[in-house]
């Protein structure tokens, strides 16, 4: 039995298979409500997050959770840039506010570590987190389409999102898309098989018929990209790349807001110097002033925070500053301009690290699948936003990259004595 159709035999209306024996059933219930809820709200999960971290901390063994870290090295990762940006909060030039928050932002660091810990073999807590990912990105989706026949403000105007921002919910109904594909072809039921089809096609369609969010539309190929990469080879890999480009075309030749997006974003590319402000030239602009900071202080950067003060010294027109300021559109950029070139590099070593755990896994071909594909999102994300930085994508990127890492723990490191026993 693969993993994912593990995960859907708890959905045939038998909730005791949702939830562990007791004393861990609350702690399943309370992972359940916190992938629930994250997707759905930007502060709603933080009480079942709560609730989590204490009920795993009450039936944890701390012994074990030490030897899992030191036979993990993917965890290192995470907290050694964690450990860079805390070592590095004292010197910088920014205001206390501003590192807090860089404190408490990359703080979920931190936090998938320990998701990981909690859900490192343990399957029903896994089977628990994708499940409810999966029914709130159900949810996200038909609603998306629900507006069409009932419009409603709360439901948001068209192209917008349902719940948050549109990039968000388009990043995660992109990944969304893969697993309702991977459930719909493992699924031993009819009904099952035609249930999560329909659900794939919806939620496909609402990004590139109903969304304006480009940096959605991009991922939304780019994780299919990446299934056609991992799974495909040979001849089968050339009529995957050629499906793609083609069903690109067709979206691209049907969808209003797709072409009109996309051609904006070709106006606004060649409009660059002239309008520096654009949403690409923005960018642009960030990806020529930013190396300047980084080349001033290349090893460790100008400490945490810094970015939004000192980047003024680096701009060609000082002036422009509050324009800039907030973050370079590049993950990258953003930790070598404050943490140098060290923590460039832990950052880069982690996203490396998910996609060499996906492929050396040998976990089910679903797991895997999903673990490959959220690498690759975060890595063309990370060239063109701050997706550590922004709120909503570092819940959706930090708690995933716990779930699917549990997911594939490779052999080498996954001793049963060492095993978390939250």
């Amino acid at each position: 039995m693969s993993d994912l159709t593990a995960v859907e035999n708890s959905w045939g209306g038998r909730l005791k298979r949702l939830c562990a024996p007791a004393p861990d059933q609350g702690l399943v219930v309370a992972l359940f409500a916190l992938y629930f809820l994250f997707p759905l709200s930007k502060t709603l999960h933080n009480l079942p997050l709560l609730v989590v971290i204490v009920m795993a901390f009450v039936y944890a063994q701390p012994a074990s959770w030490w030897g899992t870290i030191r036979a993990t090295p993917m965890l290192w990762l995470p907290l050694g840039l964690y450990a860079l940006i805390v070592i590095n909060t004292p010197a910088s030039p920014a205001e206390a506010d501003a590192s807090l928050e860089h404190l408490r932002k990359y703080g979920r660091l931190v936090v998938m570590v320990l998701l990981f810990l909690i859900l490192v073999n343990q399957p029903k807590r896994q089977r628990a987190a994708l499940n409810a990912f999966s029914l709130a990105m159900a949810v996200t989706v038909c609603l998306t389409w629900v507006r069409i026949f009932w419009p409603h403000p709360r439901l948001g105007g068209d192209g917008q999102a349902i719940f948050g921002d549109y990039i968000t919910q388009n990043i995660m109904v992109a990944f969304f898309t893969l697993v309702a594909f991977l459930r719909a072809r493992e699924s031993q039921q009819k009904g099952w098989r035609i249930a999560w089809s329909l659900l794939m096609v919806l939620a496909i369609t609402s990004i590139t018929h109903q969304s304006i969010g480009r940096t959605g539309q991009v991922l939304l190929f780019v994780a299919w990209g990446s299934y056609v990469v991992f799974v495909m080879r040979g001849m089968r890999l050339a009529l995957g790349v050629m499906f793609l480009v083609l069903a690109a075309a067709i979206a691209y030749s049907s969808s209003d807001f797709l072409r009109g997006r996309f051609q904006q974003a070709v106006i606004e590319a060649k409009n660059a110097e002239a309008d520096p402000a654009s949403s690409i030239g923005h960018r642009l602009h960030n990806y020529k002033t930013t190396p300047r900071m980084i080349a001033d202080k290349p090893l460790l950067g100008h400490g945490t925070a810094a970015f939004h003060k000192e980047i003024c010294r680096f701009l060609d027109k000082p002036e422009t500053c509050p324009v800039y300021e907030r973050h370079p559109h590049n993950q990258f950029l953003f930790f070598a301009a404050d943490h140098g070139l060290l923590g460039a590099g832990l950052y880069l070593a982690f996203v490396v690290g998910l996609f060499v755990t996906a492929i050396r896994s040998q976990s089910g071909l679903s797991a895997r699948v999903l673990l490959f594909a959220l690498a690759t999102l975060l890595l063309i994300n990370s060239l063109i936003n701050s997706p550590l930085y922004s709120s909503r994508e570092s819940q959706f990127f930090t708690f995933m990259a716990a779930l699917l890492l549990a997911m594939n723990r490779i052999p080498s490191d996954r001793p049963e004595h060492l095993a978390a026993k939250a």
